[in-house]
């Protein structure tokens, strides 16, 4: 597994490589304050290593801010399967 910086105008995000699959870690989300998403993260253990993802609310948020075609349509899933 490589790992890669880039560095973008007011957001930072680290990529790291193992192919065949790319994962994005970015530092700041637009629509969401680090403190409160941090406090309502999900955490996942993976053989040993652990993984936080944002909770549903905040990714609910984060999407909306984005508010791209396919951020919205993640949404209705979300809320779709959240019933």
């Amino acid at each position: 597994m490589s790992r890669r910086r880039t560095s973008q105008p007011k957001e930072l995000s680290s990529s790291l490589v193992s192919l065949p699959a790319l994962s994005r870690v970015l530092t700041t989300i637009p629509g969401l304050v680090f403190n409160e998403a941090w406090e309502n993260r999900v955490e996942s253990d993976e053989n040993g290593i652990f993984i936080p993802y944002l909770g549903k609310a905040d990714l609910i948020l984060a999407k909306q801010a984005a508010g791209r075609l396919q951020d919205l349509a993640d949404i209705e899933e979300i809320l779709r399967t959240d019933h």
